[in-house]
């Protein structure tokens, strides 16, 4: 099954949206525990209805920053779905502060906007809203339990409330209050000052987050400050390649030398050539302006003995060509976050790969930008 489920991922396009794969785990083990605790009662269906309303509440929050990011001419380039939130790459950095701001802002506003649709429809419908249940009684297990079986629309409220405080009042990357906070410290500080006090701050605060999760022993909180410590440090990192690569082009950095097979070429006749030619990665043509690549070390996986009769395609990663025109830093990020070493440049005039980005040759780069 798992090689069934590798050739299709590799024969499938990437598409600009993507699943990570702990959403799948997280929601995974919430219905095993409730499985395991509930069986299928009432209970297990509202745990199902409360993870279905979460998920649909992040969705419709990320929708409405893309179309405000859309607004301001920022084209979505990448979307990567996490279990507390998401990550939305854009063709660039946001070019002014306030840009950031109204963007950041967009998203809690559309969390308070489904809770007060929830609120009004719910208390114009009799029995929808539970008026013997106060907000803070629902931290409670017994009364939060009763509320998510009686009444669905007080758990769409519930859900958003918490979405809404959550993402404003916490000022740590990548929530949204951490990018309001980044665009408040870019017009008071600079920019400069904002990347450098933004990720060492979101750092602490996850690490506090952690230190409360044991404390308390309450292992969402615990979840929640390892996901903003990682991914705020992510984001530093991010931030730092943008700035060392700012102005940038890919088609600045296109090597010629390369080497190309067919997908039904076999992996002896491809490994024979790399080693001819001296070249560890291989751009691969499956035909349809469509592209993979494989590498020495993916090939040094294969058993020596499958080499003549397995096709090169069957073991190849399916890419995305760039655009001599692309921002640099996008793609090296997207080569990093897909661990590529290689990747196709495509000429839109010709309609052909006209050379390579060569993650070798972007790395000296970045180091001599970090010295300067």
């Amino acid at each position: 099954m798992p090689i069934i489920f590798d050739k299709l991922r590799r024969r499938t396009k990437k598409s600009v949206v993507s699943v990570d794969y702990t959403v799948f785990i997280f929601f995974f083990i919430i219905i095993l525990v409730s499985l395991i605790l509930f069986s299928f009662t009432d209970k297990f269906l509202s745990v199902l209805f409360l993870c279905l309303v979460f998920l649909i509440s992040v969705l419709f929050h990320d929708i409405i920053q893309i179309l405000v990011a859309r607004i301001f001419s920022y084209k979505l380039k990448r979307f990567i779905l996490f279990p507390f939130g998401s990550k939305k790459v854009f063709d660039r950095p946001f070019d002014k502060a306030v840009h950031e701001l109204v963007y950041a802002f967009s998203g809690p506003i559309s969390n308070l906007i489904l809770l007060l649709i929830a609120f009004i429809v719910a208390t114009n419908i009799p029995g929808a809203w539970p008026q013997s249940i106060m907000l803070k009684e629902t931290l409670t297990a017994q009364t939060f339990d009763v509320a998510l079986i009686q009444f669905p629309l007080f758990v769409v409220f519930w859900i958003n409330f918490l979405l809404f405080v959550f993402n404003l009042l916490v000022p740590a990357l990548p929530l949204d209050g951490g990018r309001i906070f980044h665009s408040l410290l870019t017009i008071f500080f600079g920019n400069y000052s904002s990347n450098k006090i933004l990720p060492i701050f979101s750092k602490v605060l996850g690490f506090i987050v952690i230190l409360c999760g044991f404390i308390f022993w309450d292992i969402l909180v615990l979840v929640l400050g390892v996901f903003i410590y990682f991914m705020s440090n992510k984001e530093a990192k991010e931030n730092e390649l943008y700035v060392t690569l700012e102005g940038q082009k890919a088609g600045d950095y296109i090597s010629t030398k390369y080497l190309m097979a067919k997908a039904d070429d076999s992996v002896f006749d491809v490994f024979t050539k790399m080693s001819e030619q001296r070249e560890v990665d291989v751009i691969v043509d499956f035909g349809k302006d469509e592209y993979g690549v494989i590498s020495v070390d993916t090939i040094a996986s294969i058993p020596k003995l499958h080499w003549a009769s397995e096709k090169v395609g069957d073991h190849s990663k399916i890419v995305d060509h760039v655009l001599p025109s692309e921002g640099l830093a996008f793609v090296v990020q997207y080569m990093m976050e897909n661990n590529l070493n290689i990747l196709p440049v495509f000429s839109t005039k010709d309609k052909q790969i006209n050379g390579v980005l060569k993650r070798i040759d972007i790395a000296s780069v970045i180091r001599l930008g970090r010295i300067s």
